[in-house]
């Protein structure tokens, strides 16, 4: 090529670009006709004669196009394009940048061939298949690793150790790999790496450790291991990282992130040694000799995801984090297992106050999910702590953060109510620690029962209970600053609105457990907004309920229901009594249906309280209200 031009590469079409083109100018369409124009003329030029910095363009792109699928295809898989015209060949070979990625377990001759035509860039080093199990390869490996430690800025190493060797101690292993040819020498330019062990995936073991010193270092893929924790150098520029397939626990985790002060995108995978236990784990194998680490500063982090922890973990971690505002964290698939409860001295309730204690005050708003696998004895429970502003799930980016917490347990529970997550929660509120809370959502998520073939009825669906008024109301009082409540597929929410009404308050009278009482004390006196979405209540229960907080001076400014639990007659009733009534269309489909025969069956069970089924134009009377309230109560409290 001339001076006067360049050629490039545009949507698949070599175009010839001139400094200067008389037919170029501002206007939008003299601009698309002189592309094309250069366009067609450039399909006119045969391949063999496209210049030579083309031919490097298209070896470039083709090459890369290779490289993003790595750990699928060969490293080399490219070579077919060499035979495509000998200019193009004699142009990659003089192109360095191609030869940059080379495997480990190729031939020492290919390799070398590579490295040499990759004069000196840096380079980005792999596997296609494994190394390990050959032990003359393992060596030419390793060999090739320390000649090059200085130049090479990618590492992705895949091992393969025979797990049978040496009386089932899976050597040799990647560490003493790594300890025989890297030593404590450090990677200068490794900025990404990623280690598996292929041998180690069929066995459960605590994950093997391994060290690596490389300051420079931004993304860490470990699968199947750790970092050693009582040997961890310093990893500035570390955003990235991502542990996976192994057994591990927080103490051994938490040294790694304690070094890592870049951090932004974390996640740990880890499973239960509880369950299949077998001779490689060991407990206590590092016997006190973790280093002990005060406070975990992560300003930056922005998704940190750990699944497997057990409670004791998941509380140390939240402790020690505690200036990462922004960050989105969450600990799926925690188990709430009986041999923890020796361990945490305490009913999950004490525990749940540990969790949800140290983070708790960085937020706003309280979310609670309660899942009861209607098939199976399966119970979940979702924790979220999260600000108001942030509380929509289209939002793609969290301005203030939150946290997910899920703990899942076999349904074995006492009649005390502990598996379902809202009694532990109630019954922990009275300790103070959530005055602030502006917002608390409360969510059944129980799914139906599919139904089977041998059965006849159609699909039931095993609901969550709301707690016992008394119950409710305890927790309620020290939610001071609460302004929006919202109950989401609760099949009876009757119990909320007796602990709301003043004859709520009358009802504790020495019925709820031990909590000190204050006739005074009304609970969550700022609490104008309420939001029952497919919900059921009763119509009577819930004019009582507004009613009486229109008697204490503290009328509900919103109230949004879900359904038609309502006729025009009682609707008329609730909009006298709220500032702002919406009934929105139900967002579970089965909730028409669930509403009609839900008032159906409300009719039947209340027929001598007048104005309380549908069609009735008699205005619902005060004795009425009464009577139907009493009755409620005695059958609830």
């Amino acid at each position: 090529m001339t001076e006067s031009g360049t050629e490039t590469l545009r949507n698949d079409t070599h175009v010839v670009e001139g400094t200067h083109d008389s037919r170029s100018g501002p206007d939008e369409a003299d601009s698309t006709a002189s592309l094309l124009l250069r366009r067609k003329h450039n399909l006119d030029i045969p391949f063999g004669r496209l210049p030579d910095d083309i031919f490097e363009e298209i070896a470039i792109h083709y090459v890369d196009f290779w490289r993003s699928m790595e750990r699928h295809i060969e490293a080399f898989g490219w070579r077919d394009i060499m035979a495509v015209n000998s200019r193009l060949r004699s142009v990659i070979i003089e192109t360095p940048s191609i030869w940059t990625t080379i495997s480990l377990d190729w031939p020492t001759e290919l390799r070398d061939i590579f490295h040499t035509r990759a004069k000196g860039l840096p380079l980005n080093v792999r596997t296609d298949k494994y190394i390990g199990l050959n032990e003359h390869q393992s060596q030419m490996a390793g060999k090739f690793l320390s000649q090059n430690i200085g130049t090479i800025s990618s590492l992705v190493l895949n091992w393969h150790a025979d797990m049978e060797l040496e009386g089932g101690t899976g050597s040799p292993k990647l560490s003493t790999f790594l300890k025989q040819h890297i030593g404590t020498h450090s990677f200068p330019r490794l900025k990404h790496a990623a280690f598996f062990d292929e041998g180690a995936q069929k066995y459960r073991v605590f994950g093997h450790t391994i060290t690596i010193n490389a300051p420079v270092l931004e993304t860490l893929v470990l699968e199947t291991m750790v970092l050693k924790p009582t040997k961890l150098s310093p990893f500035p520029r570390l955003t990235n990282l991502e542990i996976r397939n192994l057994i591990t626990f927080a103490d051994e985790i938490i040294p790694l992130l304690a070094v890592c002060p870049a951090l932004e995108f974390c996640s740990i995978e880890t499973e239960d040694p509880s369950e299949d236990i077998d001779d490689n784990i060991n407990l206590f194998r590092w016997d006190g000799r973790l280093p002990r680490i005060p406070i975990l500063h992560l300003p930056a982090l922005k998704v940190l995801t750990i699944a497997g922890f057990r409670i004791l973990g998941i509380m140390t971690v939240l402790r020690l984090l505690q200036d990462s505002p922004h960050a989105e964290i969450s600990f799926p698939g925690t188990r709430w297992v009986e041999y923890e409860e020796s361990e945490l001295d305490g009913p999950f309730s004490d525990s749940l106050q540990e969790v949800l204690q140290p983070q708790i005050r960085n937020f706003d708003q309280l979310v609670v999910d309660q899942v009861n696998q209607s098939c199976s004895s399966w119970r979940e429970s979702k924790f979220r702590l999260c600000s108001m502003e942030d509380s929509s799930p289209d939002i793609g980016h969290l301005k203030r953060g939150r946290i997910d917490l899920e703990f899942s347990k076999n349904r074995i529970y006492k009649e005390d109510g502990e598996g379902d997550p809202l009694v532990p929660l109630f019954s922990i509120l009275p300790d103070g620690f959530a005055t602030h809370l502006s917002s608390l959502h409360l969510i059944d998520s129980t799914p139906e029962c599919p139904k089977s073939n041998k059965q006849k009825r159609r699909p039931h669906r095993r609901s969550a209970t709301l707690p016992s008024p008394a119950l409710l109301l305890s927790g309620f009082r020290y939610l001071p600053n609460l302004t929006i409540l919202r109950l989401s597929g609760w099949k009876n929410i009757d119990n909320l609105l007796v602990a709301f009404g003043s004859k709520g308050l009358e009802s504790t009278s020495g019925s709820d457990g031990g909590v000190p009482h204050d006739r005074h004390l009304l609970p969550c006196p700022s609490l104008r907004h309420f939001e029952f979405q497919d919900s059921q209540f009763t119509p009577g229960i819930l004019i009582q309920f507004l009613q009486e907080r229109q008697r204490v001076g503290m009328k509900v400014s919103m109230l949004k229901v879900t359904g038609s639990l309502l006729d025009e007659r009682l609707r008329s009733i609730v909009r006298a009594l709220v500032l702002d009534f919406v009934e929105e269309p139900p967002h579970d489909m089965n909730i028409c249906k669930w509403c009609v025969e839900y008032t159906s069956s409300l009719a039947v069970e209340t027929a001598g309280a007048r104005g309380v089924t549908a069609g009735r134009d008699m205005p619902l009377r005060k004795s009425e209200q009464e009577m139907l309230w009493l009755s409620y109560r005695h059958l609830v409290l």
